[in-house]
């Protein structure tokens, strides 16, 4: 056998083989001999057809198998014999028989990069400190009351935070269209959940009144029939009420899950939620904060074909949670294969390099954390264990924390002090 191997643009290589013809021949020979053992052709007995008719009606067919077998064998004995490792199965383009009495192929293939990581010791992220307040305290139980909002009906005009039941009449050229007529229907005022315009005009409404209000669809509205068009709408409404937080009381707090209905135990409960949810959150947020700087500090060519491969998984993942067509630009897709695979290449090198396998210690204790507030977490527990897949994501959840840690561990870390607020709702959202 003989090899050429072609470094290509990139991590691309093209590797021309060739191998004697009469290895082909007795490859083809022996295909030819097995088939006509289990060969059903009119007029002859099972696994008694003459190899000159299998020869003559499969022959072709058999060759093809032949030539398909040599090429895989012989590509991964090349890529043994020369320490390469494809990224993929390789694109294979046979050249056939050559006037030097060789059967040739050529196969195309990317290779993994080689890389070495860089040394972080003199690197520093910052590293937020939080300390959970009195007021942080008040302001989430503040949003719990505001989840239990009690609605007591009033009889003055409909105001902003207003929930009002109303029936609406809507007409499109004077004609009614699907969905425009509906009787107690209730709204928030204020939540935006109509199109412009709508809710704005019953603020100051009476029970009993029919506003009317002359509006527009907006171009991209849901039901595309009625998009961008002019609507008349009469809207009667029939109750007002206004929004009352309940009392922090023994009742409320047992809603909750605190049997004692106690306040001072409703709250140590409540700080260890939002302990518990902020240690999370700080956790992913230095979790992002170091697998960016390994991408940062080590820039790699990536495998087209992976990259390729990655979007398109993304992609039918996507697809299957929408349930529908994918209208997301393919880019998107691109950008975050990119980042998985650069991420995996680094991963694969710090293993590696510190011999990591996922602690057993550390992959139960991350169970127990996970199946801590079910039912029958020890039933949980052993399910975990048997379930093969499972337990390998919770393994990778595992070596990615104990790999974060030497990590974290080389580096500087600049600790600032920010708010409860400040991280678990960054963009400001209200809770």
């Amino acid at each position: 056998m003989q090899v050429s191997i072609e470094t290509k643009q990139g991590l691309e290589r093209c590797a021309t083989i060739k191998i004697p013809s009469q290895d082909l021949k007795q490859a083809v020979n022996k295909k030819i001999q097995e088939y006509a053992r289990q060969a059903h052709v009119n007029g002859f007995r099972p696994g008694k057809v003459p190899v000159k008719i299998v020869r003559q009606r499969f022959g072709q067919k058999l060759e093809h198998e032949a030539q398909m077998d040599m090429v895989q064998s012989s590509f991964s004995d090349v890529m043994r014999q020369e320490n390469i490792y494809p990224v993929m199965q390789p694109l294979v383009n046979i050249v056939g028989q050559t006037e030097d009495d060789f059967f040739t192929y050529q196969a195309t293939f990317e290779v993994f990069p080689e890389f070495k990581l860089a040394d972080l010791k003199e690197e520093s992220i910052v590293q937020p400190v939080v300390e959970i307040t009195s007021d942080d305290l008040d302001k989430m139980i503040d949003s719990l009351r505001q989840q239990r909002l009690i609605w007591d009906a009033v009889e003055r005009p409909a105001q902003k935070d207003d929930k009002i039941t109303f029936d609406l009449a809507g007409t499109i050229d004077g004609e009614p269209f699907d969905g425009g007529v509906a009787k107690d229907i209730p709204l928030v005022l204020g939540e935006g959940r109509m199109i412009d315009g709508f809710e704005e005009k019953l603020q100051g409404a009476s029970i009993g009144e029919t506003v009317v209000m002359d509006l527009t669809f907006p171009e991209d509205y849901h039901k595309k029939d009625v998009a961008g068009k002019a609507v008349h709408f009469e809207v009667t409404v029939n109750l007002i009420e206004q929004a009352v937080k309940p009392e922090v009381d023994a009742e409320f707090i047992r809603d909750f899950g605190v049997d004692s209905g106690e306040l001072d135990d409703f709250h140590h409960e409540i700080k260890q939620n939002m302990q518990r949810e902020l240690d999370q959150k700080l956790h992913q947020i230095m979790k992002d904060k170091i697998f960016d700087l390994l991408l940062e500090k080590n820039p790699i060519d990536l495998p087209k074909s992976l990259i390729a491969s990655e979007a398109k998984k993304l992609y039918d993942e996507a697809q299957q949670r929408n349930q529908q067509e994918v209208s997301l630009p393919k880019e998107l897709f691109e950008s975050q294969a990119k980042r998985r695979i650069h991420l995996g290449l680094v991963f694969a090198e710090l293993m590696k390099q510190y011999q990591l396998e996922p602690d057993p210690e550390k992959v139960e204790q991350k169970i127990d954390q996970m199946v801590a507030s079910y039912e029958e977490p020890e039933l949980l527990k052993q399910m975990y264990y048997q379930n093969k897949e499972q337990l390998e994501i919770i393994e990778q959840i595992v070596l990615e924390d104990q790999m974060m840690a030497i990590i974290q561990s080389q580096l500087t870390l600049v600790e600032t002090p920010q708010t409860f607020s400040e991280i678990m709702n960054p963009n400001g959202e209200t809770e």
